[in-house]
């Protein structure tokens, strides 16, 4: 259980929390006339919602993309139906390709079940989860699809090597904010050094 202050109120937050208490996650309340949010955990064990009810994300982007790895970790052993996700009909414009290409290079089962690219999508994880080792992303597309992937890593079945490739990493800022964030609850994010340079590679 833990407790967190000066939380954005906002749609985005609200939808995912929404989301995490549909996977069974986490439960939240709130202290303090709502200035302090207590979340209980629920020690990393997901669940599929009840009654095939997928999870619904509006208009948030922020959420789409971090729940889209987070659904990778409910367990499934391949005779339960996979877990949906969606948003309203701008949401379903919205690009998530990179993200998707890049966790089911790792395994993941997902399937658009409308636009190429977009929301809805059908994630089927599998008896081991979110499986790790060695993933890659672009380096210029948005900087949630890396914060998704690294949120979800310490629950990998293996150790994950993320590897930023094509260009300058953008929202380095915001990677760091992520890495920062997790090393408060133990989580070590080592940055590699790049052999060629000796500086810390992306």
């Amino acid at each position: 259980t833990c407790r967190l202050r000066n939380m954005l109120h906002s749609d985005d937050t609200q939808v995912m929390m929404a989301g995490l208490h549909d996977l069974q996650a986490a439960r939240f309340e709130f202290e303090d006339g709502g200035e302090t949010i207590v979340v209980h955990g629920n020690g990393g064990a997901l669940a599929r919602p009840a009654n095939n009810k997928q999870i619904y994300l509006q208009n948030a982007g922020t959420a789409a993309r971090f729940m889209a790895t987070v659904v990778s970790l409910v367990h499934n052993d391949g005779n339960q139906e996979p877990v949906v996700i969606t948003g309203n009909k701008r949401m379903k414009e919205r690009p998530i390709g990179a993200l998707v290409d890049a966790l089911r290079s790792n395994g993941t089962s997902i399937d658009y079940l409308e636009g190429q690219g977009c929301l809805p999508l059908a994630v089927k994880g599998t008896t081991h989860g979110f499986k790790g080792g060695k993933i890659q992303l672009s380096a210029t597309i948005s900087s949630q699809y890396v914060s998704s992937i690294l949120l979800c890593a310490p629950y990998a079945a293996e150790e994950v090597v993320l590897e930023l490739v094509g260009g300058q990493v953008i929202s380095q800022l915001y990677i760091d904010m992520t890495i920062a964030m997790m090393a408060t609850f133990g989580i070590k994010v080592e940055r590699l050094l790049d052999p060629a340079t000796g500086r810390p590679s992306n």
